[in-house]
Parts: structure tokens; C-alpha cells; sequence
């Protein structure tokens, strides 16, 4: 049987302990916590309370973004730590599960800070990302009868989680992002030099 250790700051800390032949052994929530104030303290109990030593670890699999800068670099330093000691590393994207979950079309949102909004959008003809500004983004989704954001504290405009996804089709999870060895680089929601001009609002 194997183990992996899921890891998710991208805006909430999200830890699990995730078996290929169980599902979620532990699965925990962290809201409005600063995640590296709790991160190694709370894999380590976790670990301890299942039993599971980090050196037998299969993997470890990360939301790999998008979120905050500081969100995406915790995550992305831990990950690296695992990887020196010689465990897998496994990095995916929360706009992409959808579509690899077997979604054909659709939408997926979040809050992306200085007062806009990121969209992802994939469909047979390609895949698009952009920002908008709320008002612009209400009326781009009208056309889309389902859509997705991560949390669902994130946006009222969303109707679909994908939190829910990795929770009940964690099969799917591994299927996708371990057995196609999937490492994706942090995702911002826009370039460093973008990121850090203050807000104009």
C-alpha cells in the first residue's frame, strides 16, 4: 500500500494523508491560519497519530497554484525539502483538475488580490486565462452553466468546488497527476513584475 502526503497553501492550509488502496486516512482544514506558522508541527502529528514514518512515503502531491505569492512559497519549499531526501514530488493545478477529472468545457475562477479576478476556461478549441475585474467577469460567465473555484469561501459566483473533487474522487487524483509524474511550477496569478506594483485601489 502506498502513502502520499498532500499539501495545499495556496489560501487555506489544506494537509492529508492520502492511501492508493484507502482513500483519505487524515485529511485537515486550516482557515485563517498563517501555514508556516503550523505546517511541520501538523504533518508531524499527523504522521504520528496514522503511524506512517515520512521515509516510507510514496510522494508527496502539492497544489502547485495559483494563490499568493507567499502561499505558493511555502508549499514550493517544503515540496523541495522531500525531493532532497529523495521522495517523489507531485505538483498539479486547482484550474486544471476539472479537465482532467474528464470535464469536456467549463470554467474555473478564484479571487486573484489587488481587486480582480483569475478565469480559466478550456473547452474543445483550446484553453484561455485571464483577469478581470468583477463586473466584467459576471457578465463573461453567464454563458457557463457550471463553475468552478477551489474553496467554497472563495467566490459566490461559483457553483462547483474543486476541493470536493480531490476529496471524493481522490482516485482520479492519483490516476492523473502521480501516474503521469505531473510537476508543475508555482503558479502566480500574474508575473513578479506585475505582482509586486502596489494596488491602485
Amino acid at each position: 500500500m502506498s502513502h502520499y502526503l498532500y499539501i495545499d497553501t495556496t489560501k487555506n492550509l489544506t494537509l492529508g494523508l492520502l492511501s492508493s488502496e484507502e482513500g483519505w486516512v487524515s485529511r485537515i482544514v486550516h482557515k485563517d491560519v498563517k501555514s508556516s506558522e503550523l505546517l511541520h508541527s501538523e504533518i508531524h502529528e499527523m504522521c504520528i497519530d496514522k503511524g506512517i514514518s515520512l521515509k516510507t512515503l510514496s510522494g508527496v502531491l502539492y497544489a502547485a497554484g495559483p494563490g499568493s505569492y507567499t502561499g505558493m512559497r511555502v508549499s514550493e519549499g517544503l515540496a523541495q525539502v522531500f525531493n532532497w531526501q529523495g521522495i517523489p514530488i507531485f505538483g498539479f493545478y486547482h484550474f486544471e483538475l476539472p479537465k482532467l477529472f474528464g470535464e469536456s468545457e467549463g470554467v474555473w475562477i478564484s479571487q486573484a488580490f489587488k481587486g480582480e479576478y483569475f478565469a480559466f476556461n478550456w473547452n474543445d478549441q483550446g484553453e484561455t486565462k485571464k483577469l478581470f475585474r468583477k463586473d466584467d467577469l459576471v457578465e463573461y460567465l453567464k454563458k457557463f452553466p457550471n463553475i468552478y473555484t477551489h474553496h467554497h469561501e472563495e467566490t459566490e459566483l461559483a457553483n462547483m468546488f474543486t476541493c470536493e473533487l480531490i476529496e471524493k474522487q481522490w482516485d482520479k487524483l492519483l490516476s492523473t497527476v502521480v501516474s503521469d509524474n505531473m510537476r508543475r511550477e508555482p503558479y502566480y496569478y500574474r508575473t513578479l513584475e506585475e505582482e509586486f506594483v502596489p494596488s491602485s485601489k
